[in-house]
C-alpha cells in the first residue's frame, strides 16, 4: 500500500536521486542541461513544479522521459491534495481509503477497466479525453442514482 503522507516534491527526486548520486552540482547540471540556474534552484527547493518545458530538458539529459517527470509532478500534486483533504476535510476515514488513494495515484488494477480503455483508445480511435469524459459522465449519472451522495457542488 501506498503512503499518501510527506508527498515528495519532484525537485527532491532530482536533487536525491539524480543529481547527488552522479556528485553534480546543481550550477554544473543547469548549465549543461540548458536551464537557467535560477529555475532549477527553485525547482530543488520545491519552490516551482515541473512544467513540460523543464521535462523537455530534464528527459534528454538524464536519460528518461518527459513522461517520467510530469508525472512525478502530477504524482506529488495529487498526493499533496489528498494529504490537505484528509487533514482538513475528512472527519470518516472510508474503510477503502488506502486503495482508493493509490487507484488515484497508480490508475486502475481491474483488468476489464484497462482492457475498455485500451479497446476505446487503440482500437477504435477515440481520444483518451473523450473516454475519461464517458466514464466520469457514467460515474456522475450513477452518484445521482444514490441517496445522500454529494454533489459536485458540495465539493464531492
Amino acid at each position: 500500500m501506498i503512503k499518501l503522507s510527506n508527498a515528495v516534491h519532484p525537485g527532491e527526486v532530482l536533487a536525491e536521486e539524480f543529481l547527488k548520486p552522479a556528485d553534480i552540482d546543481v550550477i554544473s547540471f543547469s548549465r549543461e542541461a540548458e536551464i537557467d540556474p535560477q529555475t532549477a534552484i527553485a525547482l530543488i527547493e520545491g519552490r516551482i513544479g515541473i512544467t513540460e518545458m523543464l521535462a523537455g530538458k530534464l528527459a534528454p539529459y538524464f536519460g528518461n522521459s518527459v513522461g517520467f517527470w510530469l508525472k512525478l509532478q502530477e504524482n506529488y500534486q495529487i498526493s499533496a491534495h489528498l494529504e490537505q483533504d484528509s487533514s482538513s476535510q475528512r472527519n470518516v476515514d472510508h474503510p477503502d481509503q488506502h486503495e482508493i488513494d493509490d487507484w488515484v495515484l497508480n490508475g486502475p488494477k481491474n483488468a476489464k477497466i484497462v482492457e475498455l480503455v485500451r479497446d476505446l483508445t487503440l482500437d477504435n480511435g477515440l481520444r483518451l479525453a473523450e473516454v475519461e469524459s464517458f466514464i466520469v459522465t457514467a460515474l456522475e449519472k450513477r452518484r445521482r442514482l444514490i441517496p445522500n451522495a454529494p454533489t459536485q457542488s458540495e465539493g464531492g
